[in-house]
């Protein structure tokens, strides 16, 4: 699921649902995860999200808003992703959804 939104007077959040089988992830350095034109590395971001009035009244399951944001960002940052999903990782209190996110060889519970 890609998530997007944003705060404000127009605020909205947006939904975007993925089969497993039609993402792309590379665990290991340097990171990278896929989907269709949705993209995240450690040096960038980009990607879209379009939620229709009636595929958002139509599927309330979703918990999306209608609305459409598409984005396209550079990425600087101290800890790369690798050395924060470690550190999850050696976290005994890490949550399962938190471990499958980072780590996504390890398989869901």
């Amino acid at each position: 699921m890609i998530n997007v939104g944003c705060w404000g007077k127009k605020h909205l959040q947006l939904h975007r649902f993925f089969a497993f089988k039609d993402i792309q992830i590379k665990a290991k350095a340097p990171f990278m995860v896929q989907a269709d034109d949705c993209f995240l590395s450690e040096t960038e971001t980009r990607g879209s999200v379009r939620v229709s009035e009636q595929e958002a009244k139509e599927h309330p399951e979703y918990m999306s808003d209608a609305g459409e944001i598409s984005w396209d960002l550079k990425i600087e940052k101290t800890i790369p992703l690798t050395s924060a999903a470690s550190m999850a990782n050696s976290t005994k209190n890490s949550s399962h959804t938190q471990e499958f996110f980072l780590n996504p060889s390890r398989p869901f519970p």
